[in-house]
């Protein structure tokens, strides 16, 4: 018989460190499905100009994305909005939404 075992299964990180006092390095893992709806979902809700959402809850709920997708690392290290909150500023959060997308892309579309 048989058999898969996802343990062994080589996986695709995108690596980033992080400017923090130990100078943190995480390795970040493609996005579960979970993750993956929680972007679209924000990315939705940001472009959609009808929203009552304020500029003050937008910007929460990318700091909350970020930590989300940071969290789901190959170390297992919890990255807290709080921590990225006091470390990055809008131009880094969307910076790096934007490098982790491509990553993703790139993903999706089968590149190495």
């Amino acid at each position: 018989m048989s058999s898969i075992d996802f343990n062994s299964r080589e996986k695709k990180y995108l690596t980033i460190t992080l400017n923090d006092d130990k100078k943190t390095t995480i390795m970040i893992l493609s996005p579960s499905k979970k993750v993956m709806n929680k972007l679209v979902e924000i990315k939705d809700l940001i472009d959609d100009e009808s929203n009552d959402i304020s500029e003050d809850e937008q910007i929460n709920i990318l700091y909350e994305t970020c930590s989300v997708v940071m969290s789901r690392n190959k170390g297992g290290i919890n990255i807290g909005k709080d921590l990225l909150e006091e470390i990055f500023d809008i131009d880094d959060v969307q910076f790096f939404l934007s490098k982790y997308m491509e990553f993703v892309g790139s993903r999706i579309k089968g590149k190495n």
